[in-house]
């Protein structure tokens, strides 16, 4: 079974998080495979801006999910582990990659992201972070960044 590497970008902009919708109309958290060995930090910066067009700070390594994708049929199984990334738009704008399959956006308050997004994996996700958000505009530092 093949093992993709991806980094994934939880972009919060006042208050509001980006998701993004691909080309089989689910809504999800921007992430992207990447070749294993690369700073990952760096390479979850380079994909939301180069795939969404957010110019966004790190601000915090967040973890690791899982999950199991079939490519057509059970012999194409891939299991994909995706790097996460607590991260601050710097001025709130975006412009999707049409060709990475991405088909709207947008910034969303963390109730209508919850509703609209098509992974419990990443309705968790979005409220962990934006406590680790919310800690990181009380403190006005940068929380711990952790890279792998």
């Amino acid at each position: 079974m093949l093992t993709r590497h991806c980094v994934g970008g939880v972009i919060f902009y006042n208050n509001k998080i980006f998701i993004i919708k691909n080309d089989k109309s689910e809504w999800v958290l921007p992430q992207s495979a990447i070749k294993k060995g690369n700073e990952i930090s760096e390479l979850a910066l380079q994909k939301v801006k180069s795939e969404c067009g957010v110019n966004a700070e790190l601000l915090s390594y967040l973890g690791e999910t899982s999950f199991y994708h079939n490519f057509h049929s059970q012999k194409n199984r891939h299991y994909n582990l995706i790097s996460w990334f607590l991260m601050e738009s710097k001025t709130g704008e975006y412009s999707l990659n049409k060709t990475d399959g991405y088909m709207e956006a947008g910034f969303f308050s963390i109730e209508e992201a919850i509703e609209k997004l098509s992974f419990q994996q990443h309705k968790g996700l979005i409220s962990y972070s934006y406590k680790k958000y919310q800690e990181f505009q009380t403190y006005g530092r940068k929380l711990r960044i952790v890279n792998n």
